[in-house]
């Protein structure tokens, strides 16, 4: 299929996507960071690379079980692999290329860690991702590892 096809199917899928999020706090399992991205793949290619995780888990511990000791990363570059998605910077990525950023978080005791987010390229230099309350945008100087989805 022509890129620039794939490119504006991606468009419109992330649009709607940041559309539908409202006020809605996101699912564990559902509509989690992960998830939120692989359904707007899924949209745009009509390739699922989640299929393998969903309806598997509904809260954080059973994701973390789920993604095993490597977690997040780890699985995104398993995913990529299946897809055919080719490795890039973040800096390269183009609307509906994934990345995957370390961002501050507070864990259940208080304390501040980073944890992985799974995004999607909205525009060069931009990527968007499901938050917990919302949606999160990001510079691409913060995306860690990045892969041509489209």
């Amino acid at each position: 299929m022509d890129q620039d096809v794939i490119r504006a199917r991606f468009e419109t899928a992330i649009l709607e996507a940041l559309d539908a999020i409202g006020e809605q706090p996101a699912a564990w399992g559902r509509d989690d960071c992960a998830l939120w991205v692989a359904d707007i793949v899924a949209k745009a290619t009509g390739r699922d690379p989640a299929a393998a995780w969903r309806g598997r888990y509904n809260d954080r511990a059973g994701a973390a079980r789920l993604l095993g000791p490597l977690g997040l990363g780890f699985a995104l570059r398993r995913a990529a692999r299946a897809c055919g998605w080719r490795h890039i910077a973040g800096s390269e990525a183009d609307t509906g290329d994934i990345g995957l950023a370390m961002i501050p978080a507070v864990d259940d005791v208080g304390n501040i860690v980073r944890r992985p987010l799974t995004m999607i390229c909205r525009v060069r230099g931009w990527f968007v991702a499901r938050s917990e309350d919302g949606f999160v945008a990001l510079d691409s100087a913060a995306i860690k590892s990045a892969w041509a989805a489209a």
